[in-house]
């Protein structure tokens, strides 16, 4: 449930992290990430179409591309453990 969610924007001063993920282009071109390795997911802004559904969908997405991206990472790990 999104409604609920305490969403906000991270100050650089937040970020203590190997690996940040932008949904938003102009996060993407703002953010100082610091060392931090980048990946940017352009993903459209429901707010955009103002319907339910269209928030449905990018959390959808989004819950897709991070399962993918932690399936990767932890077969990353596997290989080269090995």
């Amino acid at each position: 449930d999104v409604c609920s969610s305490d969403l906000r924007a991270l100050a650089p001063r937040d970020l203590r992290a190997d690996l940040v993920v932008t949904v938003c282009d102009e996060a993407n071109e703002t953010l100082d990430a610091g060392r931090a390795e980048r990946l940017h997911w352009s993903v459209p802004d429901p707010v955009a179409t103002n319907r339910a559904q269209a928030f449905e969908d990018t959390i959808q997405e989004l819950e897709a591309r991070i399962t993918s991206l932690v399936a990767s990472s932890v077969a990353s790990s596997d290989g080269s453990a090995r």
